[in-house]
């Protein structure tokens, strides 16, 4: 019954690049697809509290709030990005759903500068897909329907929990961004910041941060980290060789790197969804290719670390 979970997936990502090959526009590929689809329709349990109105209504609104500050908002990019962790943070509270890939829908555009309204767009048509595939399968008998979604917010724990967050994230974002200041201005590199930016914190990461923050994640830890790791080697490497080194259209070598990171996360006995959204970034991001996976794995231990440290679940441990 899995197989035919995994084989939808695997096809929806395929559309997905095709699409963008076909519409020469790399807007509407989203990575954090493959996170949601993981959620959504491979596990066997929705790994948040969400429903399917409020996963799509989630992804929705924030996509266009990132899309809406990266094209508007004439702030330095850091202020853009404390913005996009704000807002789906706010979001989050206000409707009591930890649909936390809106977090990634959010922070994407503004990392990768994305002006296009059609990624918002396509962020809306690919999440109602994927909803709508979990929906099918819900009523074929392949998965079972979750618990019904219940209104109970708590926004005193909540605003405070989130306010911690957004502090230690302010100072996670801004090492990054000093670090690769310093070495373009005192070392002779072409190295194109943004990009580094991304590697070393990448969206993905950030719902890794606040997935950690506010589970506790006892045993968990060292496996995440291979997962993720493993993934970004998996998606880097099929990025370069497939695309780059030989032209082949995206969509065969991601499709690749999403297959392999699947069965990664099956033999380790671990669906964690951000790894999906870690395999394919890099099929849309510039930069040295062969950093990405470093980079990525450090700032997946530090993510990590952090939250291990000051998130709620350390009192559990």
């Amino acid at each position: 019954m899995k197989k035919i979970r995994y084989t939808l997936t695997l096809a929806f990502i395929f559309v997905m690049f095709l699409a963008a090959d076909l519409l020469k526009n790399e807007a509407v590929i989203f990575p954090e697809m493959l996170a949601i689809l993981i959620g959504c329709v491979c596990t066997d349990k929705l790994p948040w509290k969400t429903d399917n109105i409020h996963t799509f209504i989630m992804m929705t609104i924030s996509a266009a709030a990132g899309f809406a500050i990266s094209a508007f908002v004439p702030f330095p990019l850091y202020i853009k990005v404390l913005i996009g962790f704000v807002f789906p943070g706010l979001l989050i509270i206000l409707t009591d759903c930890t649909m936390m890939p809106c977090l990634s829908a959010c922070l994407l555009p503004i990392y990768m500068g994305e002006t296009s309204a059609a990624y918002p767009i396509a962020v809306s048509l690919m999440t109602a897909g994927a909803v709508t595939i979990r929906q099918i399968l819900i009523n074929c008998g392949n998965k079972e329907a979750s618990f019904k979604f219940h209104y109970t917010p708590d926004f005193a724990y909540d605003l405070g929990l989130w306010s911690r967050m957004f502090i230690i994230f302010a100072v996670l974002a801004a090492v990054p961004m000093v670090l690769f200041g310093f070495i373009k201005k005192y070392i002779p590199i072409d190295i194109p910041i943004d990009s580094e930016i991304i590697f070393l914190l990448a969206p993905p990461l950030v719902v890794t941060f606040v997935e950690g923050y506010c589970r506790n994640m006892r045993g968990r830890r060292f496996r995440i980290w291979f997962v993720i790791s493993v993934a970004a080697v998996t998606g880097a490497l099929l990025r370069f060789i497939g695309v780059d080194l030989f032209g082949i259209s995206q969509c065969v070598p991601a499709v690749i790197a999403a297959g392999i990171t699947l069965l990664e996360m099956r033999l380790m006995n671990i669906m964690f969804p951000p790894a999906g959204a870690i395999a394919l970034l890099p099929f849309i991001t510039e930069g040295n290719v062969f950093m990405y996976p470093l980079l990525v794995s450090f700032g997946c231990i530090a993510v990590l670390a952090v939250s291990s440290m000051l998130g709620v679940g350390r009192s559990k441990e």
